[in-house]
């Protein structure tokens, strides 16, 4: 129906729109990403005719041929195309092949060495033990206890996680592989100075509480992680999970 528009943004919450993953592409390859312009003909032109070329001259010759493999369409199709890129332009001169190699040749660069991921975006807000959760994962993950309280955005991938507070990136962590467990990654710069000291003399940390209640089970994990949030400062709640355990 004309009445119904439907427009494409993410298949589901944690992944990026389809705006961003374009943006994260053209970032990736270094290729400037341009979108057709709404009620615009004009702008889509030169490639509506670039496909009806391609159907006319490499498709068409194809049309009556018979194979028996991709391996042999591949081949045909190839061929057509060399045909094609080779074939001297009507009203000026040169060849497609030929602008090719002397304009545009010349200015490409390398493709990346790393393989294109897209990149997940999340907001979260940093709790009161200066974590923010990834609610994907289920874990936790450390910034500056400075930025207690402020909204942040969190864009990971399948190794890492980097956090920001508007637009600034103020943490990157190594991705946790133990998922859906309520674990901490916590970088021990972004603790108070008195936490640290705390740490040092006691030894203990939210992971270590984590891990030994579930070696007792379920039930004193689900017990342990709600008590470690239960005070503005993490390290307040380590004598209580001692009780526990």
């Amino acid at each position: 129906s004309d009445n119904l528009k439907s427009y494409v943004t993410r298949a589901d919450k944690y992944e990026p729109k389809f705006t961003q993953l374009c943006e994260q592409l053209g970032a990736h390859f270094q290729v400037d990403l341009q979108a057709a312009r709404v009620a615009k003909p004009k702008d889509k032109a030169s490639v509506e005719s670039g496909v009806g070329i391609a159907y006319w001259r490499i498709y068409g010759p194809l049309r009556n041929e018979i194979f028996h493999s991709p391996q042999a369409l591949n081949e045909a199709i190839r061929k057509q195309l060399d045909l094609h890129n080779t074939k001297p332009y009507q009203k000026k001169e040169g060849s497609r092949q030929e602008i090719f190699q002397t304009y545009e040749l010349p200015i490409l660069k390398d493709l990346p060495d790393q393989l294109f991921e897209i990149k997940k975006i999340a907001s979260a807000k940093v709790q009161r033990n200066y974590h923010v959760f990834l609610g994907e994962e289920k874990n936790y993950y450390s910034v500056s206890y400075q930025y207690v309280g402020h909204q942040a955005q969190v864009i990971y991938t399948s190794q890492v996680v980097e956090i920001f507070i508007k637009d600034q990136r103020v943490a990157i962590h190594k991705r946790l592989f133990n998922r859906g467990n309520y674990h901490y990654q916590t970088n021990e710069k972004h603790m108070p100075e008195r936490h640290r000291k705390w740490k040092e003399i006691k030894g203990y940390d939210a992971r270590y509480f984590l891990n030994e209640a579930q070696k007792i089970g379920s039930a004193t994990h689900w017990a342990m992680q709600h008590v470690l949030l239960s005070k503005i400062h993490e390290a307040q709640t380590y004598n209580s999970c001692k009780g526990i355990l």
